[in-house]
């Protein structure tokens, strides 16, 4: 008997993932059709699938086409490019897309920033 996938596979994308509905070919011409004012629904309705998956193709939030890389994590090597961008008044999650981290590492980065800063500020009131 044919085993059937009760639960959504990790980390196989496009086509390769079982549960797909779509093809690479299809992904593109959604693009397209949107592209040119096509309404969501409509492409919806022609290709048989939700609503909120054209969606997330047309936003790039879904059906990712091939695996992406597992990114790095952020180490204490990377604390002075995070202190100055986030001086600059960047959030943590562009700062892992500008050093190409995952964004926790870089969220505990900042939190040893803060944890820093605020020691500093405990020895000048003891002093």
């Amino acid at each position: 008997m044919l085993e059937v996938p009760t639960s959504l596979p990790r980390g196989l994308p496009g086509e390769a993932n079982p549960f797909a509905k779509l093809t690479r070919e299809q992904v593109e011409e959604i693009k397209r059709l949107r592209a040119s004012g096509k309404t969501y629904r409509a492409i919806s309705l022609q290709y048989g699938v939700h609503l909120s998956l054209i969606w997330k193709i047309c936003a790039g939030r879904g059906w990712v086409a091939e695996a992406v890389g597992t990114l790095r994590r952020a180490t204490d090597s990377d604390l002075p490019r995070v202190a100055a961008l986030h001086a600059k008044g960047l959030g943590r999650r562009r700062i892992a897309q500008e050093l190409a981290c995952n964004e926790s590492s870089i969220a505990a980065l900042l939190a040893a920033l803060r944890g820093a800063r605020t020691s500093e500020k405990g020895r000048c009131n003891a002093a």
